[in-house]
């Protein structure tokens, strides 16, 4: 019995640490892949928009369905419908679309060139599609017209915070995570 109650507060303890931390890798993982797919869909659509009854998730927006949806929006409809939107394991902050600069080497890094503002072309929403308080976007999906031969880079962050499920962990801070995705965007136009 003494060595039950020394050894009990422990196991209880590891369990519930393990239980938590393959909730959090689970957030980790589908926030990952959200961000992937937030990625696909903004390279590929570029400047193109389809209405919002033919993009699954976007009028969980609220958003008509007959109202223009550009890549952003069909993005953000995509990162709504996944699992990182439809459960409740962590919470969104912000989705972030930016556009990435290629430096002479290859290597990729935010486009804080001034050409958009001074923070670089970057456009930031909530969950739910709308803009973060305070910030103006200000790289429009109609800028993104990439012809055959050129390479623009583009990058969707989900910045989102994991909060504790159990008792046990509310003594830790809440983690603070952040899930970016890299990619060239593709061609809207093969010629001049």
């Amino acid at each position: 019995m003494v060595e039950f109650a020394l050894i009990f507060p422990v196991v209880i303890f590891a369990v519930f640490g393990i239980v938590e931390f393959s909730l959090m890798m689970f957030s980790v993982g589908s926030s990952r892949w959200a961000a992937a797919e937030g990625g696909r869909i903004v390279s590929e659509q570029g400047i193109q928009s389809r209405k919002c009854s033919d993009v699954a998730g976007c009028v969980r927006l609220g958003r008509a369905p007959a109202s223009a949806c550009d890549a952003d929006c069909q993005a953000i409809s995509t990162i709504n419908i996944t699992p990182i939107g439809t459960t409740s394991f962590a919470a969104v902050d912000e989705i972030d679309v930016q556009k990435l600069a290629v430096a002479s080497n290859g290597a990729l890094s935010n486009d804080i060139s001034g050409a958009c503002s001074p923070n670089g072309c970057i456009n930031k929403y909530t969950l739910g599609g709308g803009n973060i308080a305070g910030w103006t976007n200000n790289y429009p999906p109609g800028t993104r017209g990439v012809t055959l031969g050129s390479a623009d880079y583009v990058s969707v962050t989900i910045r989102y915070h994991y909060p504790w499920k159990t008792g046990l962990m509310t003594r830790f801070p809440v983690p603070n995570l952040v899930a970016t995705y890299a990619i060239r965007l593709e061609p809207q136009k093969f010629g001049p």
